[in-house]
């Protein structure tokens, strides 16, 4: 039988995202409908301001729909993550998802995962980007399809979890490491220097078990993991 991690905060911030999108695409489409109500009920000057007042909603309702679409594999997507991570760590770790830290220098900042394990915590970053992913520092270049964006660097965004993390455990004892997990497999990751390590979903529970299975151990991995339960969203 397999020996599991447990999981004691989930995730849900990508899913949450996709019913918010999913509600506003069908209030856009109950303003079609609307709209077209009363077009047909008050011919004449109304019928052009209500078929652009249709066609600006139905234009957004797809906009939304777009949206809805892409947090739904997103949420598939990090779900996949989470359970890999719980069946592939080891017992007496511990996986928490979805903290909020309130350090005194920044705003309140979401911390998708931590992992706890007895050579220190995680803070692990998921990245859904598809394509070929190139880091120039605070930005990640992405390009798929010919087509060529940037993105903040989730890196970046990593860092600036570990030091909130850090400044709210309040000590220097307990190593901190950030981890950039990308979630699509087919994704091409061109190294560079980060400041975090990245890895793909297939490697990241390997990857978190050689940065924190750590032999000597000063801390309670479980009374540390219970701490953190408290910034739980």
């Amino acid at each position: 039988m397999a020996v599991l991690a447990q999981l004691l905060t989930s995730t849900r911030r990508a899913g949450d995202r996709a019913r918010r999108a999913q509600g506003a695409a069908l209030l856009a489409g109950a303003g079609v409908v609307a709209a077209a109500g009363v077009a047909v009920a008050f011919p004449g000057v109304v019928r052009p301001i209500c078929a652009c007042a249709a066609t600006a909603l139905l234009v957004f309702a797809l906009v939304k729909l777009l949206e809805a679409d892409g947090c739904q594999r997103q949420a598939k997507a990090e779900a996949r993550l989470l359970g890999a991570l719980v069946a592939q760590l080891p017992q007496r770790w511990y996986v928490l998802g979805d903290l909020e830290i309130e350090p005194s220098w920044l705003e309140p900042v979401q911390i998708w995962a931590v992992v706890v394990g007895p050579g220190g915590v995680a803070v692990v970053h998921p990245c859904a980007e598809e394509g070929d992913l190139t880091p120039f520092g605070h930005i990640w270049m992405v390009e798929r399809r010919g087509r060529v964006r940037t993105i903040p660097s989730p890196a970046a965004q990593a860092c600036t979890e570990v030091e909130a993390l850090r400044e709210v455990l309040g000590t220097e004892q307990i190593p901190i490491v950030p981890v950039v997990v990308l979630t699509d497999v087919q994704s091409l990751f061109h190294q560079a220097e980060t400041g975090a390590d990245v890895v793909g979903i297939p490697h990241a529970a390997a990857g978190l078990r050689y940065k924190l299975d750590g032999d000597q151990q000063i801390w309670d991995p479980l009374q540390l993991a219970a701490f953190l339960t408290h910034y739980h969203r």
